[in-house]
């Protein structure tokens, strides 16, 4: 190897060491840092498991308010300005596909639960 290669060779790995020092000073900063992100992260989680719990409840208590509704409807007529009064058979269909969506809306609340606790 002459002189002229060898330090060419020198200077490549100088430079080769100079860009894994940045990337050592970048990493040891990340990891300084991880320990603040951790907790960060552990508070958004408990905020959102939290405000899933309570969503899950509201859910829930809709749910039950609706079904009590759903067995106080019988003899209950609906007037409609426009088309005139909707039989009763049509507003249980409505009280219950309300109520089957809030149960679908419970459903992925828990799931979403599930998930993010994983």
């Amino acid at each position: 190897m002459d002189d002229q290669s060898a330090e060419a060779e020198i200077n490549r790995l100088r430079m080769g060491a100079a860009g894994l020092e940045d990337e050592v000073t970048a990493l040891r900063r990340r990891l300084q840092d991880s320990p603040k992100r951790v907790r960060t992260l552990e508070e958004r989680l408990m905020e959102t498991k939290g405000q899933l719990a309570q969503a899950v409840s509201q859910n829930e208590k809709l749910s039950y308010t609706l079904r009590e509704a759903r067995e106080h409807i019988d003899g209950v007529v609906v007037v409609d300005s426009e088309n005139g009064s909707i039989p009763r058979w049509r507003l249980g269909e409505l009280v219950d596909f309300v109520t089957q969506c809030c149960d679908v809306l419970a459903s992925l609340s828990q799931r979403v639960g599930e998930f993010l606790v994983l």
